[in-house]
């Protein structure tokens, strides 16, 4: 009969079908409210939501508030329910036949499910190939709990990964046996190969985005992995997400990212800030970082506002450094000094962290001393006022947020 296995079997059985519906429910009600904890105390105090929401219906709407409410839409028990079937339906068949098949294996010529007419081999080989994809699969879905970031989507992914790793690691296990009658071989080639199945779908999955007409030759070569502190698990998750380049990168919303995936806002920063110059400058992108220039806001930092008189001799330096036109440069320095997506940046990290530069260790003397000024008798003169732009409050020189009240911030800059 078809439900003849032994009572161990039923055990283990049911142990395994309900694990992934234990781990959703420990998602659910500690995984979630501790991201939702984090999501607040990550937005600055009181800052409104269009610093990083730049069509927020209400202009009087927290950012804390705003990912809150975004991050409770997205993860209703309703979206859940339909990912959590598809994924169990593959769990349970594949756990079901993986016992029948550990059943048929250890009891050479005795099979527990007799109402299948098939031998031994074709019963073991898919049994062993889906146990190595579990444990492998088993093993995400368990760290994707663990660290607060089981997305509806990653039960699609998972269950897809398994049943696409369990039939390659079956088909390779088939011909790697041939004509032998080693029943311990195939089974052990069906059980690496389900086990390392997910490098195999990765594989598959990067090489269907390059090569089948989802990228064009704009953008091949902005691989992920050309920005810093970005490994490949993190690019395997940010692919989840529709994020397989560079540009995707620089265009997704960060709020969107934030409510999306379990990365802090500061990683999240760099790795944006990092990607707009890295479109901007492409394969260039590490003779830029030689010369001390990691991202959009570094570029940023170089505009006439920020360096003032010593702009024209940092900036022939700089391209001199680089080996590019001095006009070339200081166009890209004006387009992105005229990008409001990187002062959205900007200006987040200032209403997050309003410090002011650290003070000498001897002297209060607040003049600095650039290169040109050495051996001179006299302090340098104040610098000009900057002209009236998005340019943030430190670097107009307003005074610290002890020594003035901070108020609420401005309407963000046009482009």
């Amino acid at each position: 009969m078809i439900f003849s296995l032994d009572t161990p079997y039923w055990v283990g059985f049911l142990i395994a079908a309900t694990a992934p519906v234990l781990l959703y429910l420990q998602f659910r009600f500690r995984g979630q409210p501790t991201r939702l904890n984090y999501l607040q105390s990550a937005a600055p105090h009181d800052a409104p939501a269009w610093i990083l929401v730049p069509g927020a219906s209400d202009v009087h709407e927290r950012l804390g508030d705003y990912l809150k409410k975004s991050y409770e839409e997205a993860h209703t028990g309703t979206k859940y329910l339909l990912p959590l079937l598809f994924f169990e339906a593959i769990w349970v068949f594949g756990w079901y036949w993986t016992l029948v098949g550990l059943a048929i294996f250890l009891r050479q010529g005795e099979p527990l499910w007799q109402a299948v007419p098939f031998t031994v081999p074709f019963s073991t080989l898919p049994a062993a190939a889906f146990l190595g994809a579990a444990c492998a699969v088993g093993g995400q879905l368990t760290w994707r709990v663990v660290r607060g970031d089981l997305q509806s989507r990653a039960f699609v992914h998972l269950g897809g990964r398994l049943a696409t790793a369990t039939v390659l690691a079956w088909v390779i296990a088939e011909f790697a046996q041939g004509g032998t009658d080693s029943v311990r071989a195939g089974v052990f080639t069906a059980f690496l190969g389900g086990l390392f199945g997910r490098d195999v779908w990765v594989w598959l999955e990067r090489t269907a985005v390059e090569r089948f007409g989802t990228k064009d030759q704009a953008t091949k070569g902005l691989s992920l992995r050309l920005l810093q502190g970005l490994e490949r698990d993190d690019e395997i998750r940010l692919w989840e997400e529709g994020i397989t380049d560079v540009q995707h990168m620089a265009t997704e919303s960060l709020p969107s990212l934030l409510v999306h995936s379990p990365y802090p806002v500061e990683r999240l920063i760099d790795w944006k800030d990092q990607a707009f110059l890295v479109v901007y400058v492409r394969q260039d992108v590490e003779a830029w970082r030689d010369a001390g220039c990691r991202g959009a806001m570094d570029v940023l930092g170089m505009a006439p506002p920020y360096l003032r008189d010593n702009y024209c001799g940092i900036v022939k330096a700089f391209a001199a450094r680089l080996g590019w036109p001095l006009p070339v440069l200081e166009r890209l320095i004006n387009t992105i000094y005229s990008d409001p997506r990187v002062h959205q940046l900007w200006n987040y990290l200032l209403q997050a962290y309003p410090a002011r530069p650290a003070a000498p260790v001897s002297g209060t003397d607040d003049n600095w001393t650039m290169c040109g000024d050495e051996g001179s008798e006299t302090p340098s003169p104040p610098a000009p006022a900057a002209p009236d732009r998005a340019v943030p409050p430190l670097a107009q020189g307003q005074p610290p947020p002890e020594e003035q009240p901070r108020e609420s911030p401005t309407d963000p800059p046009a482009p």
